[in-house]
Parts: C-alpha cells; sequence; structure tokens
C-alpha cells in the first residue's frame, strides 16, 4: 500500500466550504454530457464491461455512465467518506455500486475493469506514478485508462486580469499548498513509463463562446486564490468582480487534455 498522499480533503472543509465544493462539483458535471461522455464512448464501451470511475465525488460522472450504458457495471471510488453520503443520497442504479478507498490501494482484484476513468484527479495527487501502476493493475489486458486533467499553460485569458494573475503566478512558482495545476504535461510519459500502449490525447476546449463566464470561472478559477494561499487578500469574489468589470470584452479559453491508453495483452 502506498503511503503518497492528495492535496485535496472535502471531509476536512468547513461546512461554508462543503457546501460552496458542492455547488463547484454541480456545476463542473454540468459539462459531462458534452465532455466525458463522448471521450469515454471513444474507448468502445460494451454490454457487460466493468467501468471504475476513479474519485467519484458526488458521484455525478459515475451515475450518467450507469444510466447511459445500463448493461454495463460501474464501480465508483472516492477517498471522502462525506462526498460518497452526498453520492449515495442522491444516486441510485441497479448496475452503480460506491466504495470509499484511495487512488493508491485500489479495493479489487488485478484485471479487474474493462475502462478506469479519472477526472480532474491527478492534479492533486503526490505520486502520479503510484497511482497509474495501481491503474495498470486492476485493468484487464486490453483494457483502456481515460484521463482528464488540465495544464495551465493551455489557457488564455483577456484582457489581463491582474487579481487573476497575481495568483496564477504565485502557482506556477510552486508557492502553493494543494494542487498541480500543470499536471497535464506529467501524465504522458508516466503512462509510457508504466507499459500502456497506444496513447492519444484529445484536446477538447471550454471558452467564454460556449460557455457562461460565471460557469467557466467556477469552474476552472475559482479554488484558485485558496491554492495561492490567498496572495494580498485576494479571494475568488474579488477575481470574479474584476473580472465582471470586463464581462463584455472578457475571453477565456481552457484546454482539456483528454489522455487514452491500453494496456497489453
Amino acid at each position: 500500500m502506498s503511503s503518497a498522499s492528495n492535496t485535496y480533503n472535502y471531509d476536512k472543509f468547513g461546512a461554508f466550504e462543503k457546501q460552496h465544493e458542492q455547488e463547484r462539483l454541480n456545476r463542473q458535471a454540468a459539462l459531462a454530457h458534452q465532455y466525458d461522455l463522448p471521450f469515454i464512448k471513444s474507448a468502445g464501451i460494451s454490454d457487460n464491461h466493468t467501468i471504475l470511475d476513479l474519485g467519484c465525488g458526488p458521484g455525478h460522472i459515475a451515475y450518467m455512465f450507469a444510466t447511459e450504458f445500463p448493461k454495463t457495471h460501474v464501480h465508483a471510488i472516492d477517498s471522502s467518506s462525506e462526498l460518497l453520503n452526498v453520492a449515495t443520497n442522491h444516486y441510485s442504479a441497479p448496475n452503480l455500486f460506491f466504495k470509499q478507498a484511495s487512488v493508491y490501494d485500489i479495493p479489487y482484484d488485478d484485471h479487474s475493469f474493462d475502462i478506469v476513468y479519472c477526472r480532474l484527479v491527478f492534479q492533486h495527487l503526490s505520486s502520479l506514478g503510484d497511482a497509474i501502476q495501481e491503474i495498470y493493475r486492476v485493468l484487464k489486458p486490453g483494457g483502456k485508462v481515460c484521463i482528464v486533467e488540465i495544464d495551465d499553460s493551455l489557457q488564455i485569458f483577456s484582457p489581463i486580469i491582474p487579481s487573476l494573475e497575481q495568483c496564477r503566478s504565485v502557482i506556477k512558482d510552486g508557492v502553493h499548498h494543494g494542487g498541480n495545476r500543470y499536471v497535464g504535461r506529467e501524465i504522458p510519459p508516466l503512462l509510457l513509463a508504466s507499459l500502456f500502449q497506444d496513447i492519444n490525447i484529445h484536446t477538447p476546449s471550454i471558452s467564454t463562446v460556449n460557455t457562461d463566464t460565471k460557469l467557466l470561472f467556477d469552474i476552472a478559477l475559482s479554488f484558485i486564490p485558496d491554492m495561492a494561499s490567498n496572495p494580498d487578500g485576494i479571494t475568488a469574489e474579488v477575481i470574479w468582480k474584476d473580472i465582471h468589470r470586463h464581462q463584455d470584452a472578457f475571453f477565456g479559453l481552457i484546454v482539456l487534455l483528454c489522455m487514452q491508453a491500453t494496456k497489453p495483452y
């Protein structure tokens, strides 16, 4: 069992923070049908496939998979007991199974899953290699891992918002307490080192052209001040007010890295 940790711990949030985070995750899930569903379909889902949603949070994505593919078996794990309580209270399907567990110690036998899905989790992990090796272990030969992540170098914001740029520069310099916002670039070499094959990378984008500015902010930017330890008292509210002043002229674009790889036979 790995001693590695992660930087996201919902169970330690205060009551207000938990409510805000659940609302943010709900808004983030609103884009799932547009981005996550086509991505997992590209993995070639068949009847009776077993799917693992790794770091499932409040269960939105796992439930979508279970209902979209009712002849599959969807297992979903998360390290947070409280988020899993939210998931089990809101979502139920005969082919959906929630369990508390760590990405570093997945409680299933070797060669258990046809597809492992992992969405915006790696940015919170301290040991990417350990997580990838554990995914490799539980995948069946010929099974596929689907990873959705970000890399902040693949973002555009105009005009320049000083409060946002100040937080982003702190995070880029590594002076922060949680989360690797440049993790996307680190994953493909680790997949190769772990003997995955047929690595494909798709790069869909989310922008203020096709997404509400507030939704884009909530999904991608609202937690950045906390990661940067709130430099000079900058909060998410401060950044949003600065963006809102430029609402008519503001443009934001975020590129997602959708990485898929196959465990060889």
